[in-house]
């Protein structure tokens, strides 16, 4: 394994209260991919992928393990107490536009609401800035408050609508605020 121990922006106080570790997530981890689909509740995967979905194809998980730490990087949130994944958070690079990056984040049900989500937010935005990302488009249902929420948390100015359709709001979020653009590789 060459996952890597990732520093949050918040603060060791902040990653030590909500109870869980975060590293980079490993090329074809599948495992821990399924963990944390198997965590999510038929809603929580529905808003998470903006439709049903009851079960991950062998694609999706390829898909979803195919990390190479610069194009596709995802960050995982394990259980400080008993190391079993908890959430995930990746980018995935614009192939036409470099500087470009979708967001994604998927949360087990049971640690949602317990600030995980918004350590992983934190974590995936920090590094791909180092990467070179600067602007993140986020799909999100309509009706996904805890991530409207999130977003909302982004530095002044930082996150804009797209637009709506079908229930799928867009969101552009610019990474070039003070607070991202200041870290370290």
């Amino acid at each position: 394994m060459t996952s890597t121990t990732i520093p949050t922006g918040l603060g060791s106080e902040a990653a030590a209260s909500s109870g869980v570790t975060l590293r980079t997530l490993d090329r074809g981890e599948a495992a821990v991919v399924l963990a944390v689909f198997a965590g999510m509740g038929p809603r929580s995967r529905a808003l998470r992928f903006l439709a049903p979905k009851p079960r991950l194809t062998g694609g999706d998980v390829r898909r979803l393990a195919a990390v190479d730490q610069h194009d596709h990087v995802a960050v995982l949130a394990s259980s400080a107490h008993d190391g079993l994944p908890v959430g995930i958070a990746r980018f995935i690079r614009d192939r036409d536009v470099p500087q470009s990056a979708e967001l994604a984040l998927d949360v087990v049900d049971q640690w949602q609401g317990r600030g995980v989500g918004t350590l992983l937010l934190d974590a995936i935005v920090r590094r791909a800035v180092a990467l070179g990302v600067r602007r993140a488009t986020v799909l999100v249902s309509s009706d996904n408050v805890a991530v409207l929420r999130l977003l909302a948390r982004f530095p002044g100015g930082a996150v804009s609508s797209v637009g709506v359709e079908r229930g799928v709001a867009e969101y552009a979020v610019s990474l070039t605020a003070p607070s991202w653009t200041e870290v370290s590789t």
